[in-house]
């Protein structure tokens, strides 16, 4: 059927046919709008003057629920199974049976072009790759197969056995190699933050296959469950000590999880604690200990225990300061207050 540079309206589907041209790289494609099973055949592009054929296209639709995916570690061998013994096609390379590549689509619209590996027990040896595949024949057992060997990235995609003369329904397979999931972070393993500020963890994902579950831990209880397969982010708002912690991305699919965890130090001021009553009483000629203690991040510079103003003791980069009086007497007593400092406030 010749389409023309102008569609031809006496086609039942003209109006989702479109002659696209590119004057810049001198390019003219024939673009279909919902392609159904109806547009299948063999489509190719000419003129007059260009002899034989310029370019040859097969269209096929397939069911989607046919498609089972196949996943292999790379440098595996791969097999992949046939009903009976038909031809192999496979993702397009250059092959020497001068037969069309093949537009493959399904109802969901994913498309791959593949063409044809094998003829008989042969395989095309103008493939790339052709010293790696092989057609299994055991007929006695009625066994047919493609064998894929040392499996890499270029051998991925959609793999189908066929035969125009034979009724039987082809198998299809996609090939995916695993390579399980990594997971990266920008941050330093130990990331600090002043208290009261924002923080933003954020981590980032490749995986084959696709991710089944990715989630941020804080220890072992989930703070986040993110359905962005590629990067996920955890903020926390108005940082406090109580949030320093492990804080772990963990990714999971069908071959197994990887993880990064990042260390979270909070710096905050002292906070100065004392089990002491707030008065105590001693007889005369005792002994009495007063202690603090001090949580801050990072560690006091310095501790002081006063009386009044009157500086008694001064203590550095310690959390726990202690002032003892031996043999108290009348002028010992009076209101002694614990103060420490860092670089982040006093308390």
């Amino acid at each position: 059927m010749k389409y023309l540079e102008q569609i031809n309206p006496i086609l039942p589907h003209y109006n989702r046919l479109q002659v696209i041209s590119s004057i810049q790289t001198g390019y003219y494609d024939l673009q279909i709008s919902n392609v159904s099973v109806a547009n299948e055949g063999i489509y190719y592009c000419t003129n007059d003057t260009l002899k034989p054929f310029s370019d040859y296209y097969k269209l096929k639709m397939i069911n989607a629920s046919r498609i089972r995916y196949k996943y292999y570690p790379e440098g595996s061998t791969v097999f992949l199974k046939c009903l009976l013994d038909m031809e192999w096609f496979g993702p397009a390379h250059f092959n020497s049976f001068y037969e069309p590549p093949v537009i493959v689509m399904h109802e969901n619209r994913s498309m791959w072009t593949v063409n044809r590996y094998t003829e008989g027990k042969s395989v095309s040896r103008t493939l790339p790759h052709h010293n790696r595949l092989k057609v299994i024949r055991r007929i006695q057992r009625g066994d047919y197969g493609f064998q894929i060997s040392k499996a890499s990235l270029m051998d991925e995609g959609l793999y189908f056995c066929e035969d125009s003369e034979m009724p039987a329904a082809p198998d299809y397979y996609i090939l995916q190699l695993i390579s399980g999931t990594t997971v990266s972070s920008m941050h330093d393993m130990i990331e600090e933050i002043n208290e009261g500020k924002t923080k933003k963890l954020c981590c980032y994902l490749d995986s084959n296959p696709t991710l089944s579950s990715l989630k941020w831990l804080r220890g072992n209880k989930t703070v986040l469950v993110s359905q962005n397969y590629n990067e996920t982010c955890y903020t926390i708002k108005g940082v406090t000590r109580f949030d320093q912690g492990n804080y772990t991305c963990v990714a999971e699919n069908v071959v197994g999880s990887g993880s990064v965890t990042v260390v979270l130090k909070v710096k905050y001021k002292p906070l100065v604690s004392s089990k002491h009553a707030l008065n105590e009483e001693k007889n005369e000629g005792e002994t009495t200990k007063l202690c603090c203690n001090v949580d801050s991040n990072p560690p006091p510079t310095s501790t002081r225990w006063l009386n009044g103003i009157k500086v008694m003791m001064v203590t550095h980069n310690i959390n726990q300061t202690c002032y003892t009086i031996k043999s108290v007497r009348p002028y010992d007593q009076g209101n002694y207050t614990c103060t420490a400092e860092n670089i982040m406030g006093s308390g």
